[in-house]
């Protein structure tokens, strides 16, 4: 689990189709030092499991990806210049027990990752 020690969350909502989360990212966790030094950058599959803890936490249900749509990572997040993310997750179901997720990801006023993902 990386809430609470990769990131922490700072605020939250929720509305008719999902959530809204402001999170704060910790420069100071070990996983920088290896990714990359001197060059913090958030890896990609920190990025998706945040969707998923953010998912568990927000809805109150325990939710696993499955299968994934797609995942762009458009931008690089670089916790050490900026360590505040804005998270938006939209949730649809198709009408049986898997979850249809639409996540970005705000950083620096640019969107810097997409997904779509189907959890249980």
């Amino acid at each position: 689990m990386l809430l609470g020690n990769f990131y922490t969350i700072i605020e939250t909502s929720s509305g008719d189709n999902g959530y809204r989360a402001r999170v704060q990212l910790n420069a100071a966790h070990p996983i920088f030092e290896g990714h990359f030094p001197a060059n913090p950058v958030v890896p990609g599959v920190c990025q998706i499991q945040m969707v998923e803890e953010m998912l568990t936490q927000l809805s109150g249900k325990k939710m696993q990806l499955k299968t994934t749509g797609y995942v762009k990572f458009l931008h690089t997040v670089n916790p050490a210049t900026n360590n505040v993310v804005e998270m938006d997750i939209v949730v649809s179901g198709n009408g049986n027990e898997t979850t249809e997720v639409n996540a970005t990801y705000v950083w620096n006023d640019k969107m810097v990752f997409k997904f779509k993902g189907y959890f249980e």
